[in-house]
């Protein structure tokens, strides 16, 4: 329930904090005075969009901050998966600064107004004018026989099953469209595979042609560079090897001493590697044989592996080998989207199969529910000053959606042999107003609420009717704290608690003010709710039967 509220710099509100009590109270006030703006802050601190237009004119930002003490291992799991401290009585704060800015604080620690809004639907509901327009939509509907039903924990399974099947449409589509693109690239990757197959490219491939077509295309320079190697090194008397060789036989004949032994061995080091020279460039010159053939056969190889490099967009044979790797995945992979495919379709077959027989056993529990729902809104309704009415629910079965197989219809008729018929086109605006608190009635037992709300739903009726709203009213505060903003004399008599909202002028700028009524307060106001004009001796003693009743 909520225990307190504080209200500083929001609407006509300079500052000031309610207490709230269990049970039934009620809230009234002159036209303008300000009752909405209760609930206008209730509705700004959990959750709803915030308007600059709400902060007091003058004042730089406004805050509400209300304390509520209700427990439930739901809201505790709640808080613990978002990291809010586990503090009771719960303190929710939210501020609006005059640039637009907006803070959430959920026992102090800042907040997203998505989860003040998940918070406050645990334990709190606000009922307005328009959620009483929001009863003429049939999806509306659906929802209040669901949570008479107590349906929730299955729809949300449902809802769960329902989306992983439309996922696996998807992904089919998905599939089936780049299973269309791959078949129809089936054919030229596999050309282009079978391409890089016949061509057998190896790595490095390139360079080790253009070396050897380098070769054979200077082959006759190479081979004369060869013979005059082997010229130089063995020429008769100005041989390199014969010059080396005559100096290593000088330094034998000299004196033995240490350094031309040093020389000497480095000569016979030269001579051996000269020697060597010598007769690799005569080997070399001698297998060097000119191939026009095999030049021929070379440029064409390069100019394949160039046509191919070309073709891909690439710069070696390594990243061809790349390519036709890649090229290779993606044939695989087209024999994996067929097998992908089957398996999804078998998917979407079993969920397809398992929300029919779902959704077949919701229908059947909401209609069976449907039977006792229809009876206490009836019940209720009657009660209301509708002696005469009639109230169905019609079923009307549908392709299967997030919410399964039934669309729903609530019929009504106000009158003794008239058939029933879609409430959006029948229902007056009263009507309409019974119509939801006698839904609000059925609901108050099948809904984990502690707090109930309502602004003005009692618009659009009076006399006996009033009194029965009443009445309605106080049966629920026996069961949660209830709370309705109204301008009717008899809903306020019934209320335990009265709270008057005045407006009243201070340094020429309207404030309104909230005060808890004592008994005798209640008398005069209560008499000023039924002679809207002068309280009369006999308005006051009106007002004192209401209130005894």
């Amino acid at each position: 329930m909520i225990n307190s509220l504080y209200i500083n710099n929001f609407a006509l509100i300079q500052s000031q904090k309610i207490e709230f009590f269990d049970g039934y109270s009620v809230f009234t006030g002159e036209t303008g005075a300000g009752k909405s703006i209760l609930f206008e802050a209730l509705d700004f601190l959990l959750g709803k969009r915030g308007d600059v237009k709400s902060i007091k004119e003058g004042s730089e930002k406004a805050i509400i901050e209300g304390e509520f003490d209700w427990k439930s291992e739901a809201l505790k799991n709640l808080l613990s998966e978002n990291q809010i401290d586990v503090i009771f009585p719960l303190i929710i704060r939210r501020e609006i600064s005059s640039n637009g800015r907006s803070r959430v604080f959920v026992n102090d620690t800042p907040a997203k107004v998505g989860l003040v809004k998940k918070i406050a639907s645990l334990f709190l509901n606000l009922h307005t004018q328009h959620e009483i327009l929001d009863l003429l939509s049939p999806k509306s509907q659906l929802k209040y026989l669901d949570e008479f039903a107590g349906l929730q924990n299955n729809l949300k399974s449902f809802s769960n099953k329902f989306n992983q099947l439309k996922a696996q449409q998807n992904l089919l589509v998905e599939l089936k469209t780049k299973e269309s693109e791959a078949k129809r690239d089936k054919d030229y990757f596999s050309f282009l595979v079978s391409e890089l197959d016949d061509a057998n490219i190896t790595n490095g491939e390139e360079q080790t042609l253009e070396e050897e077509l380098e070769i054979q295309e200077n082959a006759e320079e190479i081979k004369t560079a060869f013979y005059n190697i082997h010229q130089l090194v063995y020429a008769e008397t100005t041989g390199v090897y014969d010059l080396i060789y005559g100096a290593i036989n000088t330094l034998g004949k000299a004196v033995k001493v240490p350094a031309l032994e040093n020389l000497t061995d480095r000569l016979r080091s030269v001579l051996v590697e000269i020697e060597d020279i010598g007769n690799e460039a005569e080997q070399k010159g001698e297998e060097l044989v000119f191939d026009e053939a095999q030049k021929e056969k070379l440029k064409d190889r390069l100019d394949l592996l160039n046509n191919l490099l070309a073709k891909h967009h690439v710069k070696s044979s390594e990243e061809l080998s790349a390519i036709k790797a890649n090229l290779n995945e993606k044939l695989l992979s087209i024999g994996s989207l067929e097998t992908e495919i089957k398996e999804t379709e078998a998917s979407i077959k079993n969920l397809n199969a398992t929300l029919i027989d779902l959704s077949k056993a919701i229908s059947t529990e909401r209609k069976k529910q449907a039977k006792i729902f229809k009876s206490e809104v009836l019940r209720t309704a009657q009660s209301l000053g509708m002696p005469s009415a009639t109230f169905e629910i019609e079923f009307t079965e549908k392709e299967l959606s997030v919410n399964g197989i039934d669309d729903v219809n609530f019929l009504f008729s106000a009158n003794k042999g008239v058939s029933p018929k879609p409430i959006q086109k029948v229902a007056s605006g009263g009507e309409l107003s019974r119509i939801m608190l006698s839904l609000k009635s059925a609901l108050s037992d099948k809904v984990a609420l502690q707090t109930q709300v309502f602004d003005e739903i009692d618009s659009g009726v009076s006399g006996e009717i009033a009194h029965k709203f009443g009445e309605t009213f106080k049966h629920l505060g026996d069961k949660m704290q209830v709370i309705a903003i109204t301008h009717l004399p008899q809903v306020a008599a019934l209320a335990k608690y009265h709270y008057h909202v005045s407006k009243k002028e201070e340094n020429g700028v309207a404030v309104s003010e909230i005060k808890l009524l004592s008994a005798d307060e209640r008398i005069f106001e209560t008499a000023k709710l039924i002679s809207s004009t002068k309280i009369t001796d006999a308005s006051l003693e009106n007002a004192k039967q209401l209130l005894s009743n």
